[in-house]
C-alpha cells in the first residue's frame, strides 16, 4: 500500500470529526472514500476517537454508501446504531443522576463530553459525537454527600468488566491511593442490561473531578466554577463561559 503513512486515512479521519460540510469538504470526502484506503487502520481510529458515528452519518447524509464496500457498510452501521442507542440511555441516566443532585442541593458542573455536545452539535446529530463517562467538578467538601446520593442511584465504588459484565469493587486503601495521584476520585460504575435479544449491555460511570487540572497542580478555585454555572432546559449545570475565559487568561497564557 502507497500510503504508508496514513496520510489519507488521517484526512478521513479529521474531516469525519466536522460537525457539517462545506460543498468543497463534501467532494473531498467523496475522493477520499474512492481511493485505497486502509480500512482496518480507519476503523480502530474511529473506535479510538469515538467518532464513527460522525464517519457513517457523513457517508450517509452525502449518499456516499456506494463508494464503500458492503462489510464496510454494515460494520458502521452496526456501530452507529449501539452508540446511539447507548448515547439515549445515557441521556437519560444522567437527567436522573443530575434530578437527584438537584434535590439533595449539591452544586456541580458538568465538565467535558456531555457538557459540550449540545452546543457542539446541534439538534439531532448530538448523538453523533459518542461520550462516556460523566465527569461532574464538586467541592471536595461534598464528595461524601455526593457519593451517598449516586450509591443511592446505584453506583458502585469499583471497574466494570466488559467481558463478564460484572462490577469489582475496589477497597478503601486502593480509593485513597487513587485519590492521591489524581485530581478524580476512582470512578463509580453501574450496569445495565437493556435488551437480552440483542446483547446490549454496558455501564453508566460517574468521574468525581475536585480540580480541573491533572494532579490537581495549581489548583483553579472550584467555588468560583460553581458560581459561575448555568443550566440548561432539563435540569444539568454547565460552567458559563465567563469562566472559559478567565481560565485561558491566567493557566495558557
Amino acid at each position: 500500500m502507497g500510503n504508508s503513512e496514513h496520510k489519507l486515512e488521517k484526512e478521513l479521519l479529521i474531516l469525519s470529526a466536522r460537525c457539517d460540510f462545506t460543498e468543497e469538504d463534501s467532494q473531498r470526502f467523496k475522493e477520499l472514500l474512492c481511493s485505497d484506503l486502509d480500512w482496518g487502520y480507519i476503523l480502530i481510529n474511529v473506535l479510538h476517537n469515538r467518532i464513527g458515528c460522525m464517519l457513517y452519518s457523513h457517508i450517509v447524509e452525502n449518499k456516499y454508501v456506494l463508494y464503500i464496500q458492503d462489510r464496510i457498510y454494515l460494520i458502521l452501521r452496526s456501530y452507529y446504531s449501539y452508540f446511539k442507542r447507548r448515547q439515549i440511555l445515557s441521556r437519560n441516566e444522567l437527567n436522573e443522576l443530575t434530578a437527584a443532585l438537584n434535590k439533595n442541593e449539591i452544586p456541580y458542573v458538568l465538565l467535558k463530553g456531555f457538557a459540550l455536545c449540545d452546543r457542539a452539535y446541534p439538534n439531532e446529530k448530538n448523538y453523533y459525537r459518542e461520550c462516556g463517562d460523566f465527569d461532574f467538578l464538586i467541592k471536595e467538601s461534598d464528595v461524601r454527600r455526593f457519593k451517598e446520593v449516586i450509591i443511592n442511584e446505584g453506583y458502585t465504588l469499583g471497574d466494570y468488566d466488559i467481558y463478564t459484565g460484572e462490577l469489582k469493587k475496589v477497597s478503601r486503601h486502593e480509593e485513597l491511593f487513587f485519590k492521591l495521584y489524581s485530581h478524580q476520585m476512582h470512578e463509580f460504575n453501574k450496569a445495565y442490561w437493556e435488551d437480552e435479544q440483542i446483547g446490549n449491555r454496558g455501564s453508566f460511570t460517574v468521574d468525581i473531578n475536585l480540580s480541573i487540572l491533572e494532579g490537581g497542580e495549581e489548583d483553579i478555585d472550584v467555588e468560583m466554577l460553581l458560581m459561575d454555572r448555568v443550566q440548561d432546559d432539563t435540569g444539568n449545570y454547565f460552567v458559563g463561559t465567563s469562566f472559559f475565559s478567565s481560565l485561558c487568561s491566567s493557566v495558557y497564557q
